[in-house]
């Protein structure tokens, strides 16, 4: 009896992945468990699913645990941490949505690299201007430059795209900078060096280590 265990074990083991194979076409290749991808690395999203599936929000760390919520292609989480388990490996999220979810998610589905499927458009994508501007979205956030202990307000004017964004940025002296955001990473437009950190849900965005700009996630993706 004992060496028959072990050959069933080795034969369920090897026929996992054609299974996986047939009903998984697109992997996403595994996080770095102990690194960080991106300067937000916590904003990560819902990344290969097939068209019209869903992704099973779980209880626990494995297809056993009780399904908890749903997400759909391209939805922005919270990566709170991924384990192996059973060959494969599962990331912890909360969803951005009110009231918040958190779970466990199949990690093979979500990525800090999210691009769009070719001609497809989430309804969410389709927010109108604001009439008379160019922007989705304006308002003012908090701003500052090296050698000025003072901190401003800068206008902002923003144009979202799922998880993309360009935001305009204006000192009260009108002098404006570009930024992109992508999947957790802001860039200039101008190829200035940019660097970020998270301070709860506001990226502090710093450019040619002189400007600074607060940045709330909500500004940012539309919440």
């Amino acid at each position: 009896m004992r060496r028959i265990l072990p050959v069933l074990i080795a034969m369920a083991t090897l026929s996992s992945p054609a299974v996986a194979t047939a009903q998984e076409p697109l992997v996403i290749p595994a996080p770095n468990l102990g690194g960080k991808p991106s300067d937000d690395a916590a904003i990560w999203h819902v990344y290969g699913l097939i068209p019209g599936d869903i992704l099973n929000i779980r209880s626990g760390p494995g297809t056993s645990f009780r399904v908890i919520g749903a997400l759909q292609e391209g939805d922005p989480v919270r990566n709170l941490g991924c384990r192996e388990r059973d060959g494969g490996f599962w990331c912890r999220i909360s969803t951005y949505d009110r009231p918040s979810i958190s779970g466990w998610v199949n990690g093979r589905y979500i990525s800090d690299e999210w691009l769009p499927p070719a001609g497809s458009q989430r309804e969410d994508d389709e927010e109108r201007v604001i009439p008379g501007t160019a922007y989705h979205a304006t308002g003012t956030l908090r701003c500052e430059t090296l050698g000025d202990t003072r901190i401003t307000a800068c206008a902002f004017g923003i144009v979202r795209n799922g998880p993309f964004a360009e935001i305009d940025l204006t000192f009260p002296d009108g002098y404006t900078r570009s930024l992109t955001y992508r999947a957790g990473r802001f860039a200039a437009k101008d190829g200035s060096e940019v660097r970020s950190r998270k301070q709860g849900g506001v990226a502090v965005v710093t450019v040619n280590g002189e400007e600074t700009f607060h940045i709330p996630d909500d500004v940012v993706m539309g919440w």
